[in-house]
């Protein structure tokens, strides 16, 4: 979990507001 966590963390800072979304997404989706 942790793993992807962070690579979502970097996802999400080179995509910005759209990484954002994505990131909450998915988060939501794993629950």
């Amino acid at each position: 979990m942790f793993e992807r966590a962070l690579h979502t963390k970097i996802v999400l800072i080179g995509d910005g507001g759209v990484g954002k979304t994505a990131f909450r997404r998915a988060w939501l989706s794993e629950g």
